[in-house]
């Protein structure tokens, strides 16, 4: 007699192999997800940074000069969130880009970090200058 359906062993099988078959996929997703989530926080640590830079450029050299300290800085720090957002302002020398030049030059750092137990970060780099030639 004709009997119909599957027997034990080969719903256990056919079980195992969608097991084999599934977890990696599974796993490719959730790589896919932290991924996707790190690229997002990296990319508003990009912006808080770039953010920053055109305030500081847009203030123009005279204004940033005059709040520099005794040594020719100045360190900003502040908490964005789960963002800690840091700019440093600082008078170079000329020579530091152009040998044998004349002017003034200001130093622009953004660093902006985040994250818990391995943090990360993004530094932006620039200078303001007054009177620069060769």
């Amino acid at each position: 007699m004709g009997e119909e359906g599957f027997s034990l062993i080969e719903v256990i099988a056919v079980a195992a192999i969608l097991g084999v078959i599934i977890a990696p996929v599974y796993s490719l997703f959730a790589g896919a997800s932290l991924a996707t989530l790190l690229a997002g926080e990296e990319t508003k640590a990009v912006a808080f940074a770039q953010e920053r830079m055109e305030e500081i450029k847009g203030m123009g050299y005279p204004l940033l000069e005059r709040n520099l300290n005794d040594k020719g800085e100045l360190r900003l720090e502040e908490s964005l969130g789960l963002f800690e957002r840091e700019t440093v302002i600082k008078k170079v020398g000329i020579d530091t880009l152009l040998p044998e030049g004349s002017g003034e030059l200001l130093l622009l750092q953004i660093n902006v970090s985040w994250g818990e137990g391995h943090r990360r970060s993004t530094t932006l780099t620039s200078y303001l200058g007054k009177g620069c030639w060769r």
